[in-house]
């Protein structure tokens, strides 16, 4: 089995250079997003889930328990729920360190369950594991979560002292070839591959950002995969996710299942009425609907949703 390491340090700014606010490390550009209610000297690139993740050595779900104040430094006393980077244990204890004041980029945690991207610090005399977090960084409630933060956090490879396992449980898989040799080029940043939930590209600037995303999600309507009837994944045609069926799929990065597809390329949306002819939106994303019967027998998962309680698909 193919395996890289999914994390990747940040090592310039897009347009401008490193500067340190707070601990936390940020990107000074000439074009910046400013973050709102974030005073003049803490600002930074707008962060995304992905460039979080790829920027810090930690990514995990806590829940709050506890604040103190020493000095110009807030430390937050949290228990972990969840891994999707790192060393950390569900159950065990974390420091989350931060500034106390917002313009060097500290950040007001709730005592909600709350995504933290952080990097490992050492906090005095204390035997507990600590992480420099801001406001630079993706640090959110799990409620406000949207269906695409929550399906690239599920498709994390995690690893620790050399035994990797996927956030969502389940097993990476054996590709026969590493999916960045194959994947169509991507001038914009460098290839990563990801052995969760398929044979996957995935293309990361300097920043963690992602790009070169769209060659996934690329209609294959007009694309012709040859007379065979094998089965070679999943991706979109003619606008909506689909089974997509022949004798190779060549180059075309698929999905390994179809709601991978939906999560990745189907349009958001708040309305049925602002998805496109035949898509039903539910999650905030544009779906199929799927074909359902036997009245009176729960929807499972793989419905999303769609049929109701006296309503199951057809498998």
């Amino acid at each position: 089995m193919l395996m890289t390491n999914q994390g990747r340090q940040c090592k310039g700014a897009r347009q401008g250079v490193w500067l340190a606010c707070g601990g936390v490390v940020l990107a000074a550009a000439l074009l910046m997003t400013v973050l709102p209610g974030q005073a003049a000297a803490c600002s930074c690139l707008q962060p995304t889930v992905e460039s979080s993740y790829n920027r810090h050595s930690d990514v995990v779900t806590v829940q709050v328990t506890g604040t103190v104040v020493r000095g110009k430094q807030r430390l937050y006393s949290a228990q972990v729920l969840r891994v999707f980077k790192g060393c950390l244990q569900p159950g065990k204890r974390v420091l989350l360190a931060t500034s106390v004041s917002s313009a060097a980029c500290g950040i007001t945690l709730r005592k909600v369950p709350t995504l933290i991207a952080g990097s490992r610090v050492t906090v005095g005399a204390s035997a507990l594991p600590a992480l420099q977090v801001g406001l630079c960084d993706y640090n959110v409630p799990v409620a406000d979560l949207t269906a695409q933060d929550r399906a690239f956090l599920e498709g994390r490879t995690v690893c620790c002292d050399g035994e990797c396992a996927c956030a969502d449980g389940s097993a990476p898989v054996n590709c026969f070839v590493d999916p960045c040799q194959v994947a169509p080029p991507c001038d914009e940043g460098a290839c990563v591959a990801n052995y969760c939930g398929g044979c996957n590209a995935e293309f990361y600037d300097d920043n963690g950002y992602g790009v070169c995303g769209d060659a996934q999600c690329a209609d294959l309507a007009d694309e012709d995969f040859g007379p065979c009837e094998a089965i070679l994944g999943y991706g979109v045609v003619d606008g909506t996710c689909a089974l997509v069926s022949g004798c190779d799929a060549g180059q075309q990065p698929l999905f390994s299942s179809l709601k991978a597809c939906h999560e990745a390329c189907s349009t958001v949306c708040s309305s049925t009425e602002s998805c496109p002819d035949g898509l039903h939106c539910n999650m905030s994303v544009c779906l199929s609907p799927p074909v359902c019967s036997q009245p009176g027998v729960l929807c499972p998962a793989v419905c999303y949703g769609y049929c109701d309680a006296a309503e199951v698909p057809v498998e």
